[in-house]
């Protein structure tokens, strides 16, 4: 045994706090304690069970063989582990989250400055001057993890010669913690989409794993789950649930000629993620990224998209997990479509090849060439329906709102301001609908019109006129 460490543990025996990560580093370094009766031993051994043997359920204390009153084939399997700073000491159920456990490193206990102190008989742990007598009250150092992660150590070296024994302790450990939580399954589609991704319908607390953490759980997100629930027969959910019917975890299913497929798993903690995946592979749903997955959906006509973790190829007839000559864009972000086609434009909800479209300067977008794309040539420009109008003077769609562009009220259509002109009344006309009377100085209208002989084209009024004064 270290001189210097017997040094500091006779002043921890008068009281003097001795750190954490000393004892653990001579721990690491000594030889298994045996029927050693000397009151050093019995501190060491008493300081020995505070630290590392488990407060865990007595169903796993029973098959790790470990009890509070034998600790000899614990001590050796922590001897036989190398690096102190792979232990993990005063493991206990979790209080946060009773599907893990929790536990202190050497890290941690560096990082506080967890010291010892022995008062009278008592063992007290001392971190930020606050004084206790266990480690597995400390919440705010300790870290949480799988049960299988966190024995799965000790496991190994208390039955290192049994790797059967092994295994089957391991399952059961799986067993045991995933059975803890009160969870069923089941599938949604539709508007119930909506209640299923909404915070507000999420099991409590709050720092519930992946599920809390998801970006598509707030009110503002709702909008961008349309798609999902205007295609119940290609989207669904599978949702594991609460006794009081809260959400637990949730992955969309991918409904296909091929099958149905399950997409990333957002779960409060990695036994719901268990539960789900159990389920899913009892149904026949493997997850996505072991196939290439496409569904034909009208995906275009979607103003807001969700995030997609894996379904994120769009392609002219829907969208795919997988990246080929077919993808027009790429959807990641929420509600973003990145083009790296150009060649294909979304119109109307729709894709389309550049050749089948008109771009609008005015509009500064593409429009459909048969439906809705006019081209106005005194703009040099296509313009949609609304701000077009046919001519039947010009025989050609002019945009009304053009300076160009004048509206004749006496034929009720429009003309190019170019091809009009002022008659004797200041009202413009239309070209060919008038003729020149140089008689009256000015243009007249044809349909008012009669040529004379002597003066060439007046008005009737003025030809009667003329008719008189000459009799």
């Amino acid at each position: 045994m270290n001189k210097e460490f017997i040094k500091k543990v006779r002043a921890f025996l008068s009281g003097e706090p001795l750190l954490l990560t000393e004892i653990l580093d001579w721990l690491a370094t000594s030889q298994p304690i045996k029927n050693n009766k000397s009151r050093l031993t019995k501190y060491l051994l008493t300081l020995q069970r505070c630290l590392f043997v488990p407060n865990l359920p007595n169903q796993i204390a029973d098959k790790l063989s470990i009890t509070n009153d034998s600790l000899q084939e614990l001590l050796v399997c922590y001897y036989n582990m190398d690096d102190v700073r792979d232990w993990k000491f005063a493991i206990s159920q979790s209080v946060e989250d009773n599907t893990k456990l929790s536990y202190l490193n050497y890290k941690n206990a560096s990082k506080y400055e967890v010291k010892v102190l022995l008062h009278h008989t008592t063992i007290l742990f001392v971190v930020d001057d606050k004084y206790y007598e266990d480690l597995f009250s400390q919440h705010n150092i300790r870290i949480k993890a799988k049960p299988t992660s966190v024995l799965k150590p000790i496991v190994e070296s208390l039955f290192y010669d049994d790797t059967k024994k092994q295994q089957e302790i391991i399952d059961y450990i799986s067993y045991f913690y995933t059975n803890l939580i009160d969870a069923s399954i089941k599938e949604v589609s539709g508007k119930e989409i909506l209640w299923a991704y909404y915070y507000e319908n999420y099991a409590e607390p709050s720092n519930g794993g992946t599920l809390w953490n998801s970006c598509m759980r707030h009110e503002e997100s709702q909008k961008h789950l349309e798609i999902y629930c205007d295609n119940p027969d290609k989207i669904s959910l599978v949702v594991a649930v609460n006794s009081s019917n809260k959400v637990l975890g949730r992955a969309l299913l991918w409904h296909t000629p091929n099958g149905v497929y399950r997409d990333k798993i957002y779960a409060y903690n990695s036994t719901i993620e268990n539960k789900i995946k159990d389920y899913c592979k009892e149904k026949g749903y493997p997850y996505i990224e072991t196939d290439d997955v496409s569904i034909k959906l009208d995906h275009g006509k979607y103003r807001y998209l969700p995030y997609l973790d894996n379904m994120n190829f769009f392609t002219k007839e829907g969208i795919q997990n997988f990246d080929d000559d077919d993808v027009i864009c790429f959807c990641k972000c929420m509600g973003e479509h990145f083009f790296y086609n150009e060649d294909y434009k979304n119109v109307n909800g729709r894709y389309y090849h550049v050749d089948d479209l008109n771009y609008s300067d005015y509009l500064e977008e593409y429009l459909l060439e048969a439906e809705e794309a006019y081209y106005a040539p005194d703009e040099f420009d296509y313009f949609p329906p609304d701000d077009v109008v046919y001519s039947s003077l010009e025989e050609v769609y002019v945009y009304v709102h053009s300076k160009s562009v004048v509206y004749l009220e006496y034929c009720g259509d429009y003309a190019f301001l170019e091809n009009c002109v002022t008659d004797i009344n200041d009202e413009l006309r239309f070209t060919s609908h008038v003729v020149t009377s140089v008689y009256m100085d000015g243009y007249i209208m044809k349909d008012e019109a009669m040529y004379h002989d002597e003066v060439g084209w007046v008005t009737k009024e003025v030809f009667d006129k003329l008719v008189v004064e000459k009799v």
